[in-house]
């Protein structure tokens, strides 16, 4: 309204944040992994997360880089579960963005797309940016969660330890959290 309009305009110091592209794809990660180990809104998961990998490929695209979907489902996923995974990439999204019959219309969101989307972008991170990627545990701490939980999706096998995938999702981002700082702490940022 006017009004508010007025008030916002009339203000002399606004504040403002700055942030890289980069910086504000890290952190609607780093929110978007928050939130999907304390039980977190599902929607503001997928959303938070499928807005950092629209940023993360711009980024890769200025580098001249391949996408960062097709990176990660041709070199990184197994070939018989590309397919389900393209199929599910965009349904959501597209019915989010272009369904216009009003309030009452329905989104469908499978749980395991947020995993997957946040995958795809904390490993491109890993591989392109690294010293961005170790200064942030829980990159880290979901990368954990992933060869601990879906050691199917992987063409490398990776050592786990046993029990954790016992753990509560809260619990296991405590426990990963602080081994991560703590590696940090005597050896250094990862």
């Amino acid at each position: 309204n006017k009004r508010s309009l007025n008030l916002i305009m009339s203000h002399r110091d606004p504040t403002v944040e700055n942030a890289t592209q980069l910086e504000v794809a890290i952190r609607q990660l780093n929110t978007s992994i928050n939130l999907f180990f304390h039980s977190g809104d599902v929607f503001s998961i997928y959303s938070l997360t499928r807005n950092a990998e629209e940023i993360i490929s711009g980024c890769l695209r200025v580098k001249g880089c391949m996408s960062l979907w097709d990176d990660i489902v041709n070199n990184h996923v197994k070939s018989e579960y590309k397919e389900k995974l393209l199929k599910m990439a965009n349904d959501p999204r597209n019915n989010l963005k272009h369904k216009r019959n009003g309030e009452n219309d329905k989104v469908s969101l499978p749980i395991e797309l947020n995993e997957h989307f946040l995958h795809t972008c904390v490993n491109a991170l890993q591989i392109y940016w690294p010293s961005v990627w170790g200064q942030h545990p829980e990159c880290g701490v979901f990368m954990a969660w992933m060869r601990t939980h879906h050691p199917e999706l992987y063409i490398t096998k990776v050592e786990t330890i046993k029990g954790d995938e016992l753990l509560s999702k809260p619990d296991f981002f405590k426990k990963y959290k602080y081994l991560y700082q703590e590696v940090e702490r005597q050896h250094g940022p990862l």
